[in-house]
């Protein structure tokens, strides 16, 4: 490819620029020739090992993609990490961690919020007909869990809008693993159904804090409740600082 050639011509070049080097100083040390000769041979070598710097992050990373071919047998993509390590890697670790908290501790309010007014107006003592109180607590489920829904869409939507504005998502076709920082996921998925698959992952942990509040929000009084809802909030928040910088999830 265009990109092989450009970089073994490179390496070509410096390394050829290396020995006149070396043969120089051994000339100036016989003599042979003068500083002002030695100097210039040297500020070749320079300029050399600047042009072949800037080709090395695709050498490196055509020697990791021959290795993946050889070793798991994908044809990975030769491209750069930089903008998917802040999508998904590890400088974007920071980013995702804070809007998962925000959005669960969301759920976590509008959940005990919810089951706070039914016990406060006593709306499951005013509908006396099994069937009646049953259709009442339907629609607040239904009614919270359609705003944490909604609110599950505008996050993540405005997160996935921005990414895309700021860093791009090229190349969503591509094995995951063509990316160096996720060589030993062992997912042979492309980039594209990784990122639908963690959307998802965030979707289940919002049904899942949604339940769990909504179990022990409903088993307590307003008061207790409320303290309730507080613990369950420590508890997402911890429990995503942990698997947020140890998951790839």
């Amino acid at each position: 490819s265009q990109i092989s050639a450009l970089i073994d011509e490179r390496r070509a070049d410096y390394m050829q620029a290396v020995e006149k080097s070396m043969e120089a100083s051994e000339q100036y040390g016989n003599g042979e020739i003068g500083i002002d000769e030695l100097s210039q041979i040297n500020s070749t070598v320079s300029i050399y090992a600047s042009r072949y710097a800037a080709v090395r992050e695709f050498e490196q990373k055509r020697e990791y993609l021959d290795t993946l071919k050889e070793e798991a047998g994908i044809d990975g993509y030769m491209m750069s990490d930089r903008g998917y390590e802040e999508i998904f890697g590890k400088y974007g670790k920071a980013r995702e961690i804070v809007l998962l908290m925000a959005l669960l501790a969301s759920v976590v309010l509008i959940v005990s919020e919810n089951i706070g007014i039914e016990t406060s107006t006593g709306t499951k003592y005013i509908v006396n007909a099994a069937s009646g109180k049953n259709t009442v607590k339907i629609k607040r489920i239904a009614a919270s869990l359609a705003l944490c829904i909604v609110l599950y869409f505008i996050v993540y939507g405005i997160d996935m809008i921005y990414l895309q504005n700021y860093y791009g998502m090229p190349y969503t076709e591509a094995p995951l693993m063509s990316l160096t920082f996720m060589r030993d996921c062992g997912l042979n998925i492309s980039i594209g159904t990784f990122i639908v698959i963690r959307l998802i992952v965030r979707l289940v942990m919002m049904f899942a804090v949604f339940a769990v509040t909504y179990v022990f929000s409903s088993r307590f009084s307003e008061v207790r409740g409320r303290a309730v809802s507080v613990l369950i909030i420590v508890a997402v928040i911890v429990l995503v600082a942990v698997t947020g910088n140890v998951s790839i999830w």
